[in-house]
């Protein structure tokens, strides 16, 4: 991402509804197939500025890893220092195999960073230990991109079937695939493709503060989304979330 993006997320992302719904989400699943427990190893590969390793904490020891050395100083802060961090690229991570219980991926594959992205998932499946789990939330949809994706260095957007196809080649047994943000996702691309086609200087992302009730308006609406698709399948949204297995 550009360096002031780094910065926006350090400040927004333990207030802003879509840090705050992306973590419900994440949580949602988790419970359904992680155990609490402080004596296993948890990877958050492309950990940012660390605003998902204290939720992560709830599942075990956390370890996280980043290629952006400002991300890095930012997580080392919101953590008070007491963080496992290394620099390193997803491509090559610096663990043993079979070293964790859980592996997350938080909008990391779609990164232009991520040069081949079954490569990527496939150091996920080696250091992951059979019967853990890989939690991925991602963009979707290419037809989305906008200048939010060249202000967070975007390579690519996927589709469920594009996304399942991946992580089943990469040897995972894929759980759960669903597209995520869909109540939202008029609104979402209504704003995208207005932005693609006035003003081709915007090279910002989405990201700002939002108005206190409009916050707590749109949290909302990722809550209850999120109870939902524990039933439904949604046909479309602007996130996918994948939880898969080693085997």
């Amino acid at each position: 991402m550009e360096p002031e993006e780094y910065e926006k997320m350090f400040v927004l992302e333990d207030t802003h509804w879509w840090f705050l719904g992306k973590r419900v989400l994440a949580k949602s699943y988790l419970s359904l197939y992680c155990n609490s427990d402080k004596r296993q190893r948890v990877l958050d590969v492309g950990c940012g500025t660390g605003g998902m390793q204290r939720f992560l904490r709830d599942y075990g020891d956390v370890s996280g890893v980043d290629l952006n050395l400002d991300a890095l100083r930012y997580a080392k802060k919101k953590c008070s220092g007491k963080a496992n961090l290394c620099l390193s690229t997803a491509l090559s991570l610096p663990f043993k195999d079979e070293s964790f219980s859980l592996v997350t991926a938080f909008d990391l594959l779609y990164h232009r960073g991520i040069l081949d992205d079954v490569k990527a998932l496939r150091e996920f499946y080696r250091v992951c230990r059979k019967g853990g789990y890989l939690l991925i939330t991602d963009s979707a949809f290419d037809f989305l991109r906008s200048p939010h994706d060249r202000a967070t260095h975007a390579r690519h957007r996927y589709t469920k079937r594009e996304m399942a196809e991946k992580v089943s080649r990469a040897g995972f047994s894929v759980m759960r695939m669903l597209y995520t943000n869909f109540f939202l996702f008029p609104v979402v691309a209504a704003v995208r493709f207005f932005k693609r086609y006035t003003d081709k200087r915007d090279t910002g992302s989405d990201l700002h503060r939002v108005n206190p009730f409009l916050n707590r308006v749109l949290l909302a609406v990722l809550r209850i989304e999120s109870l939902l698709l524990r039933w439904i399948v949604f046909p479309c949204g602007s996130s996918l979330i994948c939880v898969a297995q080693r085997v």
